[in-house]
This record gives structure tokens, sequence and C-alpha cells, in this order.
């Protein structure tokens, strides 16, 4: 199975990246996406070479790469990450942005704060600012160029990695998690400023947490207008 992983260009530039890696055996190629994207199918954990530990690169998901790209932050811009642990989105819109302007990253579980914030520190990102709250109740009172959405999930398209379970997806799948969803959309919405643009995300395939939540999102837009 091929990974990828995300040359973090406020350390390093990808082809410098790829030459250290390619020497080492790891055979690394940029992809169709952005030359920022390298695909390696390297067997082991690459994020657990001295490379990925001086945040030279971050693994991430070529879907998770995709997401940031279309959301298209720009430098100088005001954004909010809602849903914001581990950072990997957060850090790879901080390296669009060239560390400028200002990222609010939020999660309400302290745990994955940290997590955040560490790998903020390692890949040298400044931008951004952290904040805990439950992303359905964070303030009104800031208006956001782009705001992303990545919100929890059934994680239905984690099927091909090795800890998938399909039984404990099912079990995660309940209607708490539906309303939660629905409720993020809303919130999301509210913190855009005037042209703004909204990303809504998730890793999984099932309708009920994609299409309907997006649909959710256009009644509640058409009975407040």
């Amino acid at each position: 199975m091929a990974r990828f992983l995300r040359t973090n260009t406020l350390r390093i530039v990808p082809s410098e990246l790829a030459e250290i890696l390619n020497k080492q055996g790891r055979r690394v190629k940029p992809t169709s996406l952005s030359d920022d994207l390298l695909e390696s199918d390297a067997p082991e954990n690459l994020g657990n070479t001295l490379e990925g530990a001086l945040g030279y690169f971050l693994c991430q998901a070529f879907t998770s790469a995709v997401a940031v790209m279309a959301l298209d932050p720009r430098p100088e811009q005001f954004v909010c990450d809602l849903c914001a642990a581990p950072g990997v989105k957060t850090t790879h819109m901080a390296q669009l942005m060239e560390n400028t302007g200002l990222i609010i990253a939020n999660d309400h579980k302290e745990k994955r704060l940290r997590i955040l914030e560490h790998n903020i520190r390692k890949l040298g990102v400044t931008n951004v600012i952290t904040t805990q709250y439950s992303g359905q109740s964070f303030p009104r009172r800031w208006r956001f160029e782009r705001v992303l959405a990545d919100v929890p999930c059934s994680g239905e398209g984690t099927i091909r990695y090795p800890f998938y379970s399909l039984q404990s997806t099912k079990e995660y799948k309940k209607p708490h998690l539906f309303k939660v969803q629905r409720n993020l959309i809303i919130r999301a919405f509210d913190l855009l400023a005037e042209g703004g643009v909204l990303l809504y995300s998730t890793c999984t395939y099932d309708p009920d947490e994609n299409e309907a939540v997006i649909q959710h999102l256009l009644d509640h837009v058409n009975r407040c207008s």
C-alpha cells in the first residue's frame, strides 16, 4: 500500500527531501496533486525516521491533502479549523498560508489538543492559536474567511488500514453522531465571513454523514432566509 507524506515547506523544499529519502532507499516521488505531497512504497512508518522527527514532513493521506487544497487557504487570511486535532490539516493550511495570517485550531478533548500542539511545534508553525471548545458551541463573535469542519465520523474510509474494524464502526454509528455532525456544520456556517468558504469533510462513505448533513445545512439556510 502506498504511503503519502507532505513536505513541510516551512523547513525544507520537496526536491531536497525527496533526494534525502531516495538515497536511503525509501523510493519517493511527487504526486499528481502537488510537488509537496510525496508518494512512497516504503513498507515502514516514515514518521519514525530522523527526517520525520525533525519536522521535514508529516505523514498525510492523499484525501486529507485534497480537502485542504480544495479549501484553498491563502496567506494573511483568518481561518478556523473547528475539529483540528491531531493537526495534519491545520499544519497543511499553515504551510499554504506561508505561516502568515491566523488559524484558530479548536478541539474539545485536551489529550488530542496536546497532540495538535506537538505537531505545530515540530513543524515550526507559528500562525496557529489553539482553543478548547465543543465545536458545536464555538463562540460566534468571530467571522472567518475559511472554515474547515473535519467532523467526527464512523470512519468507514479507513477500511484500507489494518486497524479497521467493521463491527466497531457499526457500534460507533449512532443517532447522536449524526446530531453532532449536523450541529457542527451549522456552527461552521455561522462562523463564515461574507464571501467566506466552508469545507465539510469526513473519512466515511455513509450518505447519512455526508450528503444528508449538507442537505441539513441547505434546509437550515433556506428556513432562515
